[in-house]
């Protein structure tokens, strides 16, 4: 089966219920996906590459370059491997692992950490499409970017990502690529935007969000017009009541930028200078700010129309440039 991935397409024997198939004759393969009872094709160990690890500490993905591409271990979960294009994704699961955690891990963490091989830049953020351009809020997983980012469907503006943000680079501007229809969101959040638990499915069994693919969603490409780093209220600020966007020096743009950045091998030199080119010029051309909003659900609107405002004076600074 073939299915609609970031504008791209995603080949696989397994089926993919959030993904919309596709109906393009067409070949732009981007990713073929295949299962097998252990992986066998990766090759001798060389290095480590990526690794994550949980707030307790415990590692959660341990990874490593291996002759033929880059084996990918979440603990206790699914073993996946990558080979060195990027193109050809192998997986093998634990037995007692469900089907919808291992499509969550693909999708959601293999898919962006693969295009990082492919000189595309992906970030861990949202985005929404508005009036102004698209906006991506990019956050630390618990942040709540997702529910920020799905609150804006309420007021009419569609989501384009919820997590994993392709962008592309066309003459002096960057897009944000839709990825596919859905966000990930807890009881509480749900209950913002009127969805009812019923009407979600499961993201993955060690995980207590539920995947909501009803709603406003867009496709396609979206010019990006700024990108908000996410943060809540410091304990001295515990407080806050009005969110609160603030600038950036350019030093801390880029570091901004590298923080949300997938990027498989840390310890490629070729892979980095390609990722720093891009970032460079990312932040050069799409304003990077500081968002931080309010420990309140009530705030929300009023976080709405600071964006909307922001957005809008940047856009209307840029046409009086012009």
């Amino acid at each position: 089966m073939r299915y609609d991935l970031c504008g791209l397409s995603l080949d696989s024997d397994e089926p993919f219920p959030e993904l919309a198939q596709s109906i393009s004759s067409e070949s732009n393969t981007i990713l073929r996906l295949r299962r097998e009872g252990r992986i066998t094709t990766a090759g001798e160990t060389l290095r480590p590459a990526a690794k994550w690890t949980l707030s307790n500490g415990r590692p959660f993905l341990l990874s490593a370059k291996t002759r033929n591409g880059y084996l990918l271990q979440f603990i206790d979960l699914v073993d996946f491997f990558v080979d060195q294009t990027g193109t050809d994704v192998v997986f093998s699961p634990r037995p007692e692992v469900p089907a919808d955690s291992v499509r969550h891990l693909f999708l959601d963490s293999v898919v962006p950490l693969a295009l990082s091989l492919r000189n595309h830049g992906v970030l861990h953020a949202s985005a929404i499409a508005t009036l102004f351009g698209a906006c991506a809020f990019a956050a630390e997983t618990g942040t709540g970017k997702s529910t920020l980012s799905a609150s804006f469907q309420t007021a009419g503006y569609p989501s384009i990502t919820d997590d994993c943000l392709l962008l592309a680079k066309e003459g002096s501007d960057f897009y944000a690529r839709a990825s596919y229809p859905g966000v990930r969101l807890l009881r509480d959040s749900l209950s913002l935007i009127s969805a009812q638990h019923d009407a979600t499915l499961s993201v993955a069994h060690y995980n207590s969000k539920r995947r909501l693919g009803a709603g406003l969603f867009a496709t396609g490409r979206h010019r990006l017009s700024a990108i908000y780093c996410l943060e809540r209220p410091r304990s001295d600020v515990a407080r806050l009541r009005e969110p609160l966007i603030e600038a950036l020096s350019a030093h801390e743009r880029l570091l901004a930028a590298l923080r949300y950045l997938f990027c498989l091998d840390p310890y490629d030199p070729t892979l980095l200078v390609r990722q720093f080119r891009l970032l460079e010029i990312l932040v050069s051309e799409v304003a990077i700010v500081r968002l931080t909003i309010p420990n309140d659900f009530s705030a929300l609107p009023r976080v709405h129309e600071a964006v909307l405002s922001d957005l809008k004076s940047r856009v209307y600074s840029v046409g009086a440039r012009n």
